[in-house]
């Protein structure tokens, strides 16, 4: 898009969030049951040249995004401390890139591998025609401790009891 939007400025919407994050959380019970929790967070898009941009839609390539709190509770050892949406996270302009949603998710059992595929941490959302760039993802494994691990934007991780992934775009990450 920012390749065209220097060839026709007054069609192209700014950059969106580049993909969705997926998240997956997978294990063994105290029976010894395999679970997995697999889910995209939405991302959003940026804003156009005459609108703001879109939050909490699936990437035009995906067809996956947002499974309802209830089910994924009722049929997974997890609990959602936090969904929603992050305030003023989509970059200031006369139209603004729509706001990233954010994610807690809570474990339950005692372990589980935590997957992780996201982006736009390094390489932000980019702003048109004077818009500002995005605020960059960040995953974050929270311990019951208050011990927090930034973790990469791919990768692998263990998870245990009461530990939190923290999925979300912050302005505490802009330096990176």
């Amino acid at each position: 898009m920012g390749a065209l939007a220097q060839i026709i400025p007054d069609r192209v919407p700014a950059d969106g969030e580049g993909g969705n994050s997926t998240v997956s959380i997978g294990g063994r019970d105290a029976d010894g049951e395999p679970f997995g929790y697999v889910d995209r967070t939405t991302g959003a898009r940026g804003g156009g040249p005459d609108h703001d941009g879109a939050e909490g839609v699936p990437h035009p390539g995906a067809n996956i995004a947002s499974t309802p709190i209830e089910i994924a509770e009722s049929a997974l050892p997890i609990r959602f401390a936090e969904y929603g949406i992050v305030p003023d996270s989509g970059g200031a302009g006369k139209y603004r890139g729509g706001m990233a949603q954010t994610r807690k998710v809570r474990l339950l059992e005692e372990k589980a591998i935590l997957q992780l595929r996201s982006d736009k941490r390094l390489h932000r959302p980019f702003g048109l025609q004077g818009g500002e760039e995005g605020d960059p993802s960040s995953n974050v494994l929270r311990s019951p401790d208050g011990e927090s691990k930034l973790l990469p934007v791919l990768g692998m991780s263990p998870m245990h009891r009461d530990e939190v992934i923290d999925e979300a775009a912050t302005r505490e990450l802009r330096n990176l």
